[in-house]
């Protein structure tokens, strides 16, 4: 079970937490939600959501979360979804924390998240909550990560 600002979430995925600033809705201006990022520059993987247009999902690795969701929202760095200025702004819908820097196991969560999320999309599972929460099946087996999730 994880718990969020307004008390415990019922069937929820274990070793996840819902961030305190989180928005308790998706996002349904073009404006992401406030949320607070991590400092630490230890590794994450991390999805996003356009706010433009909710089904538009990115699942991605970085050292530190916070240039890199900004470098996102500038069309820096990268990816088809966020370079295409009609995607931006993105919103941060999860991340999962606990890597130590270990730049090959980022890349083996991200891989083994977006496998689960194209799982879900291939069961015609849509919604971004959902594909967010797909990261807890990750977590759950591992004593050093956790999934935060924000919203």
């Amino acid at each position: 079970m994880f718990a969020g600002a307004d008390g415990p979430l019922i069937g929820a995925a274990p070793r996840a937490t819902l961030a305190p600033n989180a928005a308790s809705s998706m996002p349904t201006s073009s404006t992401p939600p406030d949320v607070s990022l991590p400092q630490c520059n230890t590794g994450y993987c991390y999805m996003l959501m356009s706010s433009k247009n909710i089904r538009l999902t990115y699942i991605g690795h970085t050292a530190n979360l916070r240039d890199r969701l900004k470098n996102h929202n500038q069309g820096v760095g990268g990816t088809n979804m966020t370079n295409d200025i009609q995607n931006r702004p993105c919103s941060l819908l999860a991340y999962i924390v606990g890597f130590d820097n270990n730049r090959c196991y980022m890349q083996s969560v991200e891989a083994s998240w977006q496998k689960l999320v194209n799982q879900a999309v291939s069961k015609e599972i849509i919604d971004p909550q959902l594909l967010a929460q797909r990261a807890s099946h990750i977590v759950e087996n591992s004593s050093e990560l956790t999934l935060v999730l924000h919203f």
